[in-house]
C-alpha cells in the first residue's frame, strides 16, 4: 500500500506539471478584461506559486476534497462528477469484459484443439480483423447499418438505439457499443488463449490425461486451461482497466456520458481540477486492478506464493 501511494503521488506531480505547461489557464478564453482574470484566478488561489498549489491540492485530496469545477460544471465537486461519468463507463466496461471474457477463451480454446482445421484459420482470421479495425471506423459502420437497414425493417419495440445509454433507451442502448468495444480485446485474448493452450497440452501431464481414458472436456477445461491462464489473466486485468476506465472513442461515437468524455471536456477547457482528478482516480483504479491480478495468479497457480520463504 505505501508504493501504490508513491506511485500516485508521482502520477499526480507529472500530471500537475504537464498540465501548468499547456499554454492558456481555465479562465483565458473568456474573452474577459486582464484585471478580470487575475481577479478570478486570485479567488480560486490560481495566482499562488505551483509548488504551493500543488501542495494544498494533495492536502484537500488527503481528506477526501478534490475541489470544484472551474469550466465544465462550474462550482460543481469533482468527486460527483468523476463518479457519475464512471457510472456510466463502468457499466459499459463491465458489459464488454463479460462478452471479450466469454468469447475471447471460447474462441481460443476452440482454436487450440482444432489447431490447423478450418476452425481455428477462420477464428484466427477473425480476431486478427477485430484487432485490426479501429474502434470508430467500426461503431460508425455498425450506427449507419442499423439507422439505413436494420432498423427500418425491425419493429418498432426492437430497433436499436443508435445513441445514448441505458437509462435512456434500457438493454438496447448497450448493444452496439458494448460489441465495438470489447472486439478488440476479445481479438487479443483469442490469440492469446490459443498460443497459451497449445503450449500446455504439447506437456508430458496432458498426455498423461489422454492416455488415462480422461473425456476431452476434462482435460482442455480441468487440466489444460487452468494450466494456461496465467498469461491471460494478466492480459485481462490490463484490458479490465482500459474498458472501464472509460474509452473515448466509443462513448463519443454513441453519445455516452462516460468518465472518458468528461476527461476529453476538461482538457479542452483546461478545467485543471477535473483534469487531476480523473487522472489520479483513473491511476487509482489500474493499481487495484494490477493488485487483483497479482493475487489471483497465487489461486490459479498453487505454486506462486507470496509468503515469506522460511529459512
Amino acid at each position: 500500500m505505501i508504493g501504490l501511494i508513491f506511485v500516485l503521488l508521482g502520477i499526480a506531480a507529472l500530471t500537475f506539471t504537464l498540465m501548468h505547461l499547456a499554454p492558456g489557464s481555465p479562465f483565458s478564453s473568456e474573452r474577459l478584461p486582464a484585471a478580470a482574470v487575475e481577479r478570478i484566478n486570485a479567488s480560486y488561489g490560481l495566482d499562488q506559486p505551483l509548488p504551493i498549489q500543488f501542495v494544498k491540492y494533495i492536502w484537500g485530496l488527503l481528506h477526501g476534497d478534490f475541489s470544484i469545477s472551474y469550466k465544465q460544471q462550474v462550482g460543481a465537486e469533482v468527486r460527483d462528477i468523476i463518479f457519475t461519468g464512471f457510472a456510466n463507463s463502468f457499466q459499459l466496461g463491465i458489459l464488454a469484459f463479460a462478452f471479450t471474457i466469454f468469447f475471447g477463451l471460447l474462441l481460443g480454446v476452440l482454436a487450440a484443439v482444432g489447431q490447423n482445421t478450418w476452425l481455428d484459420y477462420s477464428t484466427m482470421t477473425l480476431s486478427l480483423a477485430g484487432y485490426s479495425i479501429p474502434n470508430f471506423v467500426l461503431g460508425t459502420l455498425l450506427l449507419l447499418f442499423a439507422t439505413t437497414v436494420l432498423n427500418p425493417i425491425l419493429p418498432a419495440g426492437l430497433q436499436l438505439p443508435i445513441g445514448g445509454w441505458l437509462q435512456q433507451y434500457g438493454p438496447g442502448a448497450a448493444i452496439l457499443p458494448v460489441l465495438v468495444l470489447s472486439l478488440r480485446p476479445t481479438s487479443v485474448l483469442a490469440r492469446l488463449t490459443r498460443a497459451s493452450m497449445l503450449e500446455v497440452i504439447r506437456q508430458d501431464y496432458i498426455r498423461t490425461a489422454w492416455s488415462k481414458g480422461l473425456g476431452q472436456r476434462v482435460v482442455v477445461i480441468r487440466h489444460a486451461l487452468r494450466n494456461a491462464l496465467l498469461p491471460v489473466i494478466t492480459v485481462l486485468g490490463d484490458e479490465l482497466g482500459n474498458l472501464i476506465t472509460g474509452s473515448i472513442v466509443v462513448e463519443q461515437v454513441f453519445v455516452i456520458n462516460g468518465l472518458g468524455q468528461q476527461f476529453v471536456r476538461s482538457v479542452q477547457d483546461l478545467d485543471y481540477n477535473i483534469i487531476m482528478g480523473t487522472t489520479i482516480f483513473y491511476a487509482f483504479i489500474v493499481v487495484l486492478i494490477n493488485l487483483a491480478v497479482d493475487i489471483l495468479y497465487a489461486f490459479v497457480d498453487p505454486r506462486i506464493s507470496y509468503t515469506k520463504a522460511r529459512a
